[in-house]
């Protein structure tokens, strides 16, 4: 199987896309034992000053593969590093976002999780205040890479294997989403007719970082007002018994 390239020079001559290329090209079986990159502090407690912190991050270590140098994900390298995070936060996380990239659609945009639409009926009565949006709404209004209008938040049948799906189910997070690159480029804003390259997906990761602050004041502000409703709701209710209580009873 031939790699992919994209050519900026046909693309200019009015010929764009993507056309696989190249000659003497071979695939191995061979795995090579042993890491690129040392594992010694995977397995590291965390300092009382991480354990403080409200936002944290997951990596992946890189393993080549395929008889060269080219790294992949290793599960076994994410599955530590998670286990670690959780051992330093101890707490439900605030937010979880898996990166994946996507062949037919154009932008950036992201998947989420409305109850009101899933393909199971018993998800329509969970109570939800549409938390699964906020992230996307944010960055919409902050990153020239994001397309709102590309967003869903449906789950269907099939996706309930997904990351996304899973974590939303098992740990009951509200803002769990999938965030999906592109190779077809972008169709709006500033880099219209232009493809994704390395500079766009940086910026893309740092609009993400930078949306997380805000998002996490705002899901803290809607907190605080339930909570005052909630306390409010409750001192009325329990001045109305003690009003009634106080009522002569009727010989």
């Amino acid at each position: 199987m031939q790699p992919v390239l994209f050519s900026v020079t046909e693309a200019c001559r009015g010929r764009p896309g993507w056309v696989r290329i190249g000659s003497s090209i071979s695939y191995y079986r061979n795995l090579y034992a042993g890491l690129n990159t040392p594992n010694d502090s995977v397995k590291k407690s965390g300092t009382s000053k991480k354990k403080k912190r409200s936002l944290s991050s997951a990596r992946c270590r890189l393993e080549p593969r395929l008889g060269s140098s080219l790294g992949i994900p290793s599960p076994d390298g994410f599955s530590r590093e998670r286990d670690r995070a959780v051992d330093i936060l101890k707490k439900k996380p605030f937010v979880f976002v898996d990166f994946h990239g996507h062949s037919r659609r154009y932008n950036v945009f992201m998947f989420g999780n409305n109850p009101e639409e899933s393909w199971r009926i018993a998800d329509h009565t969970l109570m939800h205040d549409s938390q699964f949006m906020l992230l996307p709404e944010l960055l919409e209004q902050s990153s020239d890479s994001f397309s709102f209008g590309e967003c869903r938040f449906s789950i269907a049948k099939a996706k309930e294997p997904s990351a996304r799906v899973v974590i939303w189910r098992q740990f009951d997070i509200p803002r769990v989403h999938t965030m999906e690159a592109t190779y077809c480029g972008f169709d709006i804003g500033r880099y219209a007719g232009f493809q994704v390259g390395i500079a766009k997906l940086k910026e893309m990761g740092r609009d993400l970082c930078m949306a997380l602050l805000p998002l996490k004041k705002r899901v803290e502000a809607e907190n605080a007002a339930l909570t005052k409703i909630s306390q409010s709701d409750r001192r009325r209710a329990n001045s109305e018994s003690c009003s009634s209580s106080e009522l002569p009873s009727s010989s």
